[in-house]
């Protein structure tokens, strides 16, 4: 009895070490699994935040890539210069509006990537439309800068203290503060994608009144020559009405009552073509006016400046 006992004892035994020699074996696979897991979702992550500082640092570009839509205003970077020699970095940049708002204005600030320092500027607008950037003593290592951009509409007829540190720098978008409205963009600008241009040198403001002043003059003569050309177009395309309208005209002594119905509402329908056209002659005829006068204050202005020059020359 005794030996039957220990026989079934040790049955037992054997079937516990199995038990446990199979847990073991499918705890060892359950973390062999979990580890892979882990290492694919730290590859993902891993991936994501490259993927993010890649994205960081790419570069903005010039002309239409790097136009930014800040409010009513549209911004572009025309071009960027530097000279490694003198560390001077120069950006040209256009802010193009469709009403001039005299409480609206442009800023920026210029932030080094590498070390995240804020770098000194000046920020001149030579035109209506067009402003230099000017970056001294650039960090001769320097590989990427980031410039935040921000149009600051300040409330109407009021002064209001505007402390562009703690308005820009931050998240872009629009935010409001003091009742001031501030919309806000970044440029990435890398040393790799910008010109390099041994000879370039700070200039004075009147020189680059001057020279980005013919830029805005040979602008504004193409648009008006594109007027002038649409002004055409609209004449001929008026003269071919009005020939359409003469044969209805002599078309309604043949027909019938109505036939001349339907004539009558042709005719009207053309009048109505000839109507829109010579309104729209006004309005283009006075758009060509205002650009010619923008032409001639851009020569005026470029007069004055050379005078200036000449004088601080002496």
């Amino acid at each position: 009895m005794r030996e039957k006992w220990q026989a079934k004892l040790a049955m037992w035994g054997e079937r516990q070490d199995d038990k446990t020699n199979h847990l073991h074996g499918r705890a060892k696979y359950f973390y062999y699994v979990m580890a892979l897991i882990t290492l694919l979702c730290f590859s993902v992550l891993l991936v994501k935040i490259v993927t993010y500082e890649a994205g960081a640092s790419e570069d903005s570009g010039t002309g239409k890539k790097s136009e930014l839509s800040l409010g009513e205003s549209s911004i572009q970077m025309i071009s960027r210069k530097y000279n490694p020699n003198n560390h001077y970095l120069e950006i040209l940049v256009q802010v193009q509006q469709e009403v001039v708002d005299l409480n609206k204005h442009t800023e920026v600030l210029v932030t080094e990537g590498e070390k995240k320092q804020r770098l000194a500027k000046k920020w001149i607008q030579v035109t209506d439309q067009y402003y230099v950037l000017s970056i001294p003593n650039v960090p001769q290592d320097w590989s990427v800068m980031f410039i935040d951009v921000g149009v600051i509409v300040m409330p109407e007829n009021q002064a209001v203290e505007v402390d562009l540190d703690n308005l820009l720098g931050d998240t872009s978008g629009e935010k409001q503060k003091n009742d001031t409205t501030i919309y806000q963009d970044l440029w990435t600008v890398t040393r790799e994608k910008t010109t390099t241009q041994q000879n370039l040198e700070p200039q004075s403001e009147p020189s680059y009144v001057i020279k980005y002043s013919e830029l805005e003059i040979k602008e504004s003569n193409k648009k008006l020559k594109e007027i002038n050309q649409y002004i055409k177009e609209l004449e001929k395309e008026i003269k071919k009405v009005e020939e359409k309208i003469k044969t209805l005209e002599g078309e309604k002594r043949y027909q019938i009552s109505s036939e001349m119905e339907k004539t009558d509402q042709a005719i009207l329908r053309f009048e109505g073509q000839i109507d829109a056209a010579q309104n729209k002659i006004i309005s283009e005829t006075e758009a060509g006016k205002e650009l010619q006068e923008k032409i001639n204050k851009l020569k005026l202005r470029q007069e004055d400046q050379r005078k200036l020059l000449k004088e601080e020359k002496k």
